[in-house]
């Protein structure tokens, strides 16, 4: 043996009583699992913090995307109430200086437009 007695360890005196390890050997395999063990840990507590950060996204993303339905929807009811009431849309950006054209519809008379929001209160 090169080493005295003294320096070795058992492993496992069960299944092998005559196995021994330098002592020192076996501190290094301690301190690499013990590295291994930390640096795993690190992780899984960084996965746990990356799924908690992907479920807030998510939940984000849902309530964003339930918005943007009801936004889509509010402009449709509009988009339909202007319709029926003959308001005409100028997209434009030209000021209405009151000279009519051949391809827009008629304005509705005033007294039209103000009675059937009365309707609807």
């Amino acid at each position: 043996m090169p080493w005295p007695t003294s320096q070795y360890t058992i492993i496992d005196r069960e299944e092998n009583p005559n196995s021994f390890v330098p002592v020192q050997k076996y501190q290094e395999v301690c301190q690499w699992f013990g590295f291994a063990r930390s640096y795993i840990a690190r992780l899984y507590a960084d996965r746990d913090e990356r799924d908690l950060e992907i479920g807030k996204l998510r939940r984000h993303q849902s309530r964003q995307s339930s918005v943007v339905t009801l936004l889509q929807l509010e402009v449709d009811r509009l988009w339909t109430r202007l319709e029926v009431e003959g308001i005409p849309l100028n997209f434009s950006g030209e000021v209405d200086d009151g000279s009519s054209s051949d391809d827009a519809p008629p304005s509705p008379p005033p007294q039209a437009a103000s009675g059937s929001s009365r309707r609807r209160r």
